[in-house]
């Protein structure tokens, strides 16, 4: 299993990942990692465990027969047990529109993901990077991101993204919000790429751009924490991270995006890099367990989702000065 970026590495932990007994994890492991392709009978073993797999069936088992979490007024409300964020989550962990539970969720939600395609969604200030971003890649991690209501959405962010170059947000007061960009970057890219609307490259490479420039250790000078407990030290890893983010994250939307090229990137990485532990795992540093249907990990241990973040981000990269 060694290869050239497993090098990089203080030890080799793809045996550990894969000897988890989640199976929403192997199926990402095998695909992310080591490009098993879907016809491979691990994956299609591993893909077909993700519903019965623990944090998915612990989501699966909260939700109301009608299609909705925690609350039938709100999608978005109480954080983070409604609708919205667990089909986030869902759909990070692999399962897609094809499950039942998942289309009766999106049955749920179709209103909220109308609101923020609608064609004045942004004068209304129906959309946020962070929030829509996630609603955009969930929608096509899930198959759906050629659809209406995703390139509906995607065309109002890109909207957004011309009246707002400078990405601020209003609940960062007013200034530049990199979380909000991490999510614009990874909707978008989440997309397939000929059912991108007209500017979304542009989108893309300036949330890109924003991305490679920040100086994460400058920015996490004074870090806090939310009053849902996440730290907003950038150098505090992470998983899930909803509308939160993190460095490690940032890194992963810029793989996808195709950016582990950039001198920048490589920079970055090495970041990343300093914070494995003796056996080439990462230790979960943030964490919103106790406020989900279902705990991810532990924090204060080496997480394997944090984990296969870390190594998605590091096969991105290239070698080089």
């Amino acid at each position: 299993m060694a290869s050239d970026w497993i090098s990089r590495l203080n030890g080799d932990p793809l045996p550990w990942l894969l000897a988890s007994g989640d199976a929403a994890l192997r199926y990402r492991v095998l695909v992310d990692l080591l490009d098993r392709p879907a016809e491979d009978p691990d994956v299609r073993q591993a893909r077909a465990g993700i519903p019965a797999s623990p944090i998915v069936a612990g989501i699966l088992g909260a939700q109301h027969p009608e299609g909705y979490w925690a609350e039938p007024e709100s999608t978005y409300w109480p954080k983070y047990r409604a609708t919205h964020w667990q089909i986030i989550l869902l759909a990070e962990l692999g399962l897609d529109a094809s499950h039942p539970a998942v289309q009766l969720g999106l049955r749920h939600m179709a209103s909220a993901i109308a609101d923020i395609g609608a064609e004045d969604a942004v004068a209304r200030g129906e959309v946020l990077w962070c929030y829509t971003g996630n609603t955009l890649r969930y929608l096509g991690r899930m198959g759906l991101g050629a659809g209406e209501a995703a390139i509906h959405a995607a065309e109002r962010l890109i909207e957004l993204a011309g009246r707002d170059p400078l990405w601020t947000c209003k609940y960062s007061h007013g200034e530049t919000c990199a979380w909000g960009t991490v999510k614009a970057l990874r909707g978008l890219t989440a997309l397939p790429e000929g059912a991108r609307p007209t500017g979304a490259q542009q989108v893309i490479e300036s949330a890109a751009d924003l991305l490679l420039s920040l100086d994460y250790e400058a920015a996490s000078a004074g870090a806090g924490t939310t009053e849902h407990g996440w730290e907003t030290d950038w150098l505090k890893f992470g998983f899930p991270s909803f509308y939160e983010s993190d460095l490690l994250e940032a890194l992963d939307a810029l793989a996808e995006a195709g950016y582990g090229c950039h001198p920048s990137y490589r920079r970055l990485l090495t970041l990343v890099l300093q914070k494995q532990d003796g056996q080439g795992r990462w230790v979960l540093e943030n964490s919103f367990n106790g406020r989900m249907h279902a705990d991810v990990d532990v924090k204060g241990l080496p997480s394997p989702w944090l984990t296969l973040r870390a190594l998605r981000a590091l096969k991105a990269g290239c070698e080089g000065p």
